[in-house]
């Protein structure tokens, strides 16, 4: 796989992908880096938030299964 295809498959805004391209080009390894990082932690935040509706789902269902049965 390459290295854009990888990026975008993680759902990376295209211009972001470009970026961390270009800094890689341009031997620019931190800066690479800290936008993957703030990406990463952006993917966190998501999922973080996702698994709390999960949670919030599971226990409306809880409460609610002798009703839902």
């Amino acid at each position: 796989m390459n290295d854009e295809r990888c990026l975008s498959d993680s759902g990376m805004p295209p211009d972001q992908i470009c970026t961390v391209i270009s800094c890689l080009q341009a031997k620019k390894e931190k800066e690479a880096a800290a936008i993957l990082k703030a990406w990463r932690i952006e993917l966190l935040d998501q999922l973080h938030v996702c698994q709390k509706r999960i949670d919030c789902i599971d226990y409306f269902l809880q409460n609610h299964k002798e009703e839902l049965q």
